[in-house]
């Protein structure tokens, strides 16, 4: 029983630390695009 709970709360942090790293890869993409999609703006203007 103690064993079944620990793999649970091992295998529930993996899951969060995974959805975790892949968040703040989302965030940091949409952020890259959004200064790239400007200066590509600023450029096309000048």
């Amino acid at each position: 029983m103690i064993d079944g709970i620990d793999i649970t709360l091992t295998v529930g942090r993996v899951i969060g630390w995974i959805l975790g790293v892949l968040l703040f890869a989302w965030i940091c993409r949409k952020i890259d695009k959004k200064i790239r999609g400007n200066s590509k703006d600023k450029d096309e203007k000048a």
